[in-house]
């Protein structure tokens, strides 16, 4: 007799569902959210964070694809290397810009011979516990390895037209499942410390209004500056009258603080100054013609992946 598991084998072996539909399935949530940056970066006319923001999503399809299209190839170093290269910058966008969770630690020694760890937690936490912030930390770590593995259908077409299992036959039927529950709960947790930084950063922006509005809040941090000029100034100008020269005293630990601060601003503004228009951020200067070109050719790079990872594997 002719049931449903018969009909449903022309569907499972059609090319165009293995090409072209599943595919697209698998990848349209990577790529409205890349499209969602551009846009971002159109409307702010700068590149950073939202190009930052996409490349996160164009490496994570580059993977999936080539993961998909050519499964064989996830046994090889550079599909491993890609896929933990975009799982470690997944999680450092989420720990240093989505949550800000860790900050540079400002009482590190100038010279030390340990080894110490330069980041601590941000001051400003809604949470009562620490405990909460290493936790999910850690849990996002390790189930962001998960996160480019739910894109990756269970089954692909090979090019005999044989239906062949991306996992191992005693893993396939708990993977989707274990995966897609992992997700879930990552996700969850991902929010939460999300939330509370947007609600740490509505906070802080509604303060700094309702300082604004107080007359005079700022006039005495202005007086006691202006006083401290004036007398650097006076003991400048005795110093030049008497001739002497200045005592030499060691360095304190805050004036190396300021000094290596200083350098590292240096540095940075002499790589941004050398790394050309490209690199800048702000693209206020340029024309939305120029803005419009420039963010097409990172959607146009992104849809040639498919074609390139479909006509890697000769199904095209």
């Amino acid at each position: 007799s002719y049931g449903i598991d018969d009909a449903a084998v022309p569907v499972e072996r059609s090319w165009l569902l293995h090409t072209a539909v599943l595919p697209a399935c698998m990848i349209s949530p990577l790529w409205w959210r890349f499209l969602q940056n551009l846009r971002q970066a159109y409307d702010a006319k700068k590149r950073w964070p939202y190009l930052g923001n996409a490349l996160k999503y164009f490496v994570a399809a580059e993977v999936a694809l080539f993961g998909l299209f050519d499964p064989s190839k996830k046994q090889t170093f550079v599909w491993m290397a890609s896929f933990f290269f975009a799982t470690l910058y997944q999680v450092w966008w989420d720990v240093f810009m989505d949550w800000e969770l860790l900050v540079w630690r400002d009482d590190l020694p100038p010279s030390s011979s340990k080894i110490r760890w330069p980041f601590a937690l941000r001051s400003q936490r809604l949470y009562q516990w620490k405990m909460t912030y290493y936790f999910i930390f850690v849990i996002n770590f390790l189930l962001r390895f998960c996160w480019t593995l739910s894109f990756i259908p269970m089954r692909y077409l090979s090019q005999s037209g044989l239906l062949v299992n991306h996992f191992q036959s005693d893993l396939h039927i708990l993977a989707g499942p274990a995966i897609a529950s992992a997700e879930i709960i990552r996700r969850t947790l991902w929010g939460l410390l999300r939330v509370e930084f947007e609600a740490i950063k509505t906070l802080n922006a509604n303060e700094k209004v309702a300082r604004s509005n107080i007359p005079n809040a700022e006039a005495p941090t202005e007086s006691l500056s202006l006083k401290q000029s004036k007398e650097l100034n006076d003991i400048m100008d005795i110093r030049d009258e008497q001739d002497q020269p200045w005592d030499l005293k060691p360095m304190s630990i805050e004036c190396a603080r300021q000094g290596r601060q200083s350098a590292m601003a240096s540095l940075t503004s002499s790589l941004r100054a050398s790394g050309g228009t490209i690199m800048q951020s702000d693209m206020s200067s340029s024309s939305d013609i120029q803005i419009l070109s420039e963010l097409c050719l990172y959607a146009t790079a992104f849809t040639s992946l498919g074609i390139i990872a479909a006509a890697h594997r000769q199904v095209m």
